[in-house]
Formats: C-alpha cells, sequence, structure tokens
C-alpha cells in the first residue's frame, strides 16, 4: 500500500512540475523584469506555491465536503462558482496551445501545417484526459524524466558560452516589481487554479484527506527546472538582450554545438516545451472533465473531445 502511495505521489510530483513548466517557459516576462529578473522569477515561483495549494484545498473542501448535503441552494452555488473555473480552464488551454503551435510555426514546422499540428495536439491531449488517469499519469512521468535528462544535458554543454558579468544577481527596482504583478498572475499564479481542481476532484478520496506534499513538491521542482533554463539563458545573452528576444530560452541553447559537424542538441528543449505544453492542456481539459462530472457524471467523458473542438476553433478564428 505504502509503495502504491509512493508512486501515485511520484505520478503527481511529475506531472505538476511538467504543468508548472508548461508554456510559461515560452512567455516568461522577460521584458517586465530586466533588472533583479532572478528574484522575480523567484517570487513568482513563490505565487504559484501559494496559489495552488490554496486551490486544491478549496476545491477539495467545496466541491467535495460542502456539497455532500446535496442541498439544492448549495449545488447551485457550487455552479455558478465551477463556471469561472471552467472559464480559466478554458482560457489557458487556448493559451497553451496557441503558444506552441507560435512557437514550432516559427521554428521547426513547415510552411501551412500549424493547423494540423493543431489537431494532432489538442486530440493527444483529448485522449489522455478523456482516459484513465494512469495513462497521464505515465506519460508525465516519462516526460518528466526526459525533461530532467534535456535541461541537464543542455545547462552543461552551454557551460562554455556563459558570461560571469552576466551572472550578477540585483535586487528588481521599484517599477520592475510594479510590471510584474500581472505577469506573476496571469503567467504563474492562475494557471495553478485549474491544476488544483484536477488534483482535488481526479480521485475519490477514501480514508483520511490527501496530502498535498506532492502538489508542493511538484511545483518547486517545476519551478527549479525552469530556474536552471532561466539561469542559463541570463548567464548567454544577459537580461537586457534576452529581454529583446522572443523566445530566449530557445536561442540560448541554440547556440549549443557539440563536435566537428556542429551537431546541435537543441531538439532535446522542443521535446521540453512540447511535453510541458502537452500535460498544462491535458490537465486543464481534465478539469473541465471532472468539474462537469460533480455535476453530470455521465457527460463527463464527451467533455474533452468538445473541450478540444472548441479550442481548435478558437485558434482557427480568434
Amino acid at each position: 500500500m505504502k509503495t502504491k502511495e509512493g508512486l501515485r505521489g511520484l505520478h503527481e510530483i511529475a506531472l505538476v512540475s511538467l504543468f508548472t513548466l508548461g508554456n510559461t517557459l515560452l512567455q516568461f516576462p522577460w521584458a517586465n523584469a530586466q533588472a533583479g529578473v532572478t528574484v522575480s522569477f523567484l517570487l513568482s515561483a513563490l505565487a504559484a506555491l501559494l496559489f495552488g495549494l490554496g486551490t486544491s484545498y478549496f476545491a477539495a473542501w467545496l466541491f467535495r465536503k460542502w456539497m455532500r448535503s446535496g442541498t439544492k441552494v448549495r449545488i447551485v452555488f457550487c455552479i455558478f462558482l465551477a463556471i469561472p473555473i471552467c472559464a480559466l480552464a478554458f482560457f489557458y488551454a487556448v493559451k497553451g496551445s496557441r503558444d506552441i503551435l507560435s512557437f514550432l510555426e516559427k521554428t521547426i514546422l513547415p510552411k501551412k501545417t500549424g493547423l494540423v499540428f493543431a489537431a494532432f495536439f489538442l486530440a493527444v491531449c483529448a485522449w489522455l484526459s478523456r482516459g484513465p488517469r494512469r495513462g497521464m499519469d505515465v506519460f508525465a512521468l516519462i516526460a518528466f524524466f526526459t525533461t530532467l535528462v534535456a535541461v541537464t544535458v543542455l545547462f552543461l554543454l552551454g557551460i562554455p558560452q556563459f558570461r560571469t558579468a552576466y551572472g550578477k544577481i540585483e535586487l528588481p527596482k521599484i517599477e520592475a516589481v510594479g510590471a510584474s504583478i500581472l505577469p506573476i498572475l496571469t503567467e504563474f499564479a492562475f494557471p495553478m487554479a485549474p491544476l488544483g481542481v484536477y488534483l482535488a476532484l481526479a480521485k475519490p478520496k477514501r480514508g483520511k484527506s490527501r496530502s498535498q506534499k506532492p502538489l508542493a513538491v511538484g511545483i518547486l521542482v517545476g519551478g527549479a527546472i525552469m530556474l536552471v533554463c532561466v539561469l542559463q539563458t541570463l548567464l548567454t545573452f544577459g537580461a537586457s538582450f534576452a529581454a529583446s528576444l522572443e523566445y530566449p530560452y530557445s536561442a540560448a541553447v541554440r547556440v549549443v554545438s557539440v563536435g566537428a559537424y556542429a551537431f546541435r542538441p537543441e531538439l532535446l528543449s522542443y521535446f521540453l516545451d512540447f511535453s510541458a505544453c502537452l500535460i498544462r492542456v491535458a490537465v486543464c481539459f481534465s478539469c473541465f472533465k471532472f468539474m462537469v462530472g460533480r455535476f453530470l457524471p455521465r457527460a463527463r467523458n464527451f467533455v474533452p473531445p468538445l473541450a478540444a473542438l472548441f479550442v481548435f476553433i478558437t485558434l482557427c478564428f480568434v
């Protein structure tokens, strides 16, 4: 029993770590935190941790314990609260899909294949979220350890490109802190709401309340992985130049080369971006699924394909 619980905890840590990376790695707000960017990132990670733990606890209490009485007033109240949560999940599913699509269109996708990739990407997300939770757990676990290897290899190979002058840690300026508040909330804190709801509702509770330790550890590990990516970018380009780039981390690993034939290991970073965005969008679909399942249990398995369809339509026309 302890072995199973430990394995489940490892799966959750892997899932949460990749979700924390998500498309945030692509859209890290460099331009709003040029001075003291490392400190600003640490504050962002703290905001994600607090918001993730808070929403998970709140969702477990509200949609499980508080709804258990089944009174009409409580159910209606929970429905009204579920609507903004689902809207937030849809927003971040669209954002994650659009960010990875835009990034790959500008890097490795052949011309006029963007919509084909989007359809494939969303179909995989819907398949993962519609099936048993074990499928998403296994994928997250494999992708997580692959991500660890990729980030470590890229960092070690990038060391010859580092400049010690770029390693100075500065406190953020007042104006930089003010400009970073909204990106901290939108890119780090608010995306944790669908994750917290998913972890709170995905598995029927038996016995005592589930521990939030895997959620906290996963956010910290995901933040640590991203911190390595941020440091590699800073040590390669410096904060000012990195802020002028559209995809700073991708540019940092692109300058890494190995051997006489200039073999570029940057392809490792594409798997990192793809799998992290895939997990984030799939979890958003699962948030839909379990949220709807609280009120319409028979309809919940139809939710992920419908969500994928509406996200695809949004990508096409909005």
